[in-house]
């Protein structure tokens, strides 16, 4: 879209979510639409502007194959997405060890889009554990990739071996399993070395897992599911072999917080990730949005939408130090 200044930020794209959304908004093709910030964060298309629609407006069409590969898509019944039907497109490969090799995943620094489509390309990196294995002489064979930045993207390679548990969790790409949901399973995978956890999710049940308070049916069994098929084990198994360590969580702080929802919104001095842990190892609960079982909204500069709805709601509204002393 043309860029356009909204809640602090020039916006120049918007999610649109599924097709489903698409049809439901009816949202063309050189449409003019309403822009807002979901959550204070996302950009997020409202809905068009039907009256100032000229007539050249397109319906977007929904794909029948695969724009990599070329073989057809296909929908499950149960969600919203489309998907590649070839389980070795191109385009799959690449985007799951994009995935792995993320900030919420491994977060392997110099490991971007372009590099990862290089790497695969070339043939060099198949399956997750190929990252760990990569050579100088491999990466020669790269573009640009002159001694220094080879070194500095092996270094970076080695330092992300050791990642927390929950990163280690998300970066698999398990369906359904996104950072909360990692968070709470590695809470209960309390394990030192990945044969210990090997271990544990080879013996866990769907029933056991549903007994998580915030992890349901669904993500019980596509976790218990992921750890059945032989291969996932074999790839855990190598990770160990070269040097792979998942660092369990520290344990609470407290449970000062236990039983306390809290909404983060502004611009705080900590980084909100670090501010988000902070609040989970002393008990609480960090949400996306403001209800009447929000405990306490934390407020830095420039806040969003979500310090009018707690002022709305009566919800108690924290600044940086006021948190810092309700966990002193």
């Amino acid at each position: 879209m043309r860029p356009v200044f909204v809640a602090g930020s020039t916006v120049s794209r918007a999610t649109l979510h599924n097709f489903d959304e698409i049809n439901r908004k009816d949202i063309r093709i050189g449409d003019s639409v309403v822009l807002q910030k979901a959550g204070d964060v996302i950009p997020e298309i409202v809905e068009p502007l039907a009256k100032l629609r000229s007539g050249v407006e397109k319906k977007v069409e929904r794909p029948t194959v695969c724009p990599i590969c070329g073989s057809p898509v296909v929908k499950d019944r149960d969600v919203v997405a489309l998907y590649c039907s070839n389980k070795n497109c191109f385009a799959r490969d690449y985007e799951k060890i994009l995935h792995f090799c993320s900030k919420k995943g491994f977060n392997i620094v110099g490991l971007g889009e372009k590099i990862v489509e290089s790497l695969v390309n070339q043939g060099l990196v198949s399956s997750f554990s190929d990252i760990f294995e990569l050579k100088a002489g491999d990466l020669a064979l790269l573009p640009g990739f002159k001694q220094k930045k080879t070194e500095n993207l092996l270094q970076a390679i080695e330092t992300a071996k050791k990642v927390s548990l929950p990163k280690f969790i998300f970066s698999l790409g398990i369906r359904y399993v996104g950072e909360e949901n990692a968070l709470l399973l590695a809470r209960l995978l309390y394990s030192h070395s990945l044969s210990e956890f090997i271990k544990q999710v080879s013996a866990l049940s769907v029933a056991d897992l549903q007994d998580v308070d915030g992890i349901g049916e669904k993500v019980g069994q596509s976790f218990v599911t992921y750890f059945q098929d032989a291969k996932n084990i074999a790839m855990l198994r190598k990770f160990e072999a070269l040097g792979v360590i998942a660092l369990p969580l520290e344990k609470e702080k407290s449970q000062k917080l236990h039983g306390q929802t809290f909404v983060i919104t502004g611009t705080l001095s900590l980084p909100r990730n670090e501010i988000k842990e902070l609040l989970q190892k002393n008990g609480a609960k960090v949400s996306g949005s403001v209800s009447r079982s929000t405990s306490y909204v934390i407020c830095g500069e420039n806040p969003g939408s979500k310090y009018d709805e707690a002022r709305q709601l009566g919800v108690k509204i924290l600044d940086e130090k006021d948190l810092m002393l309700l966990i002193k």
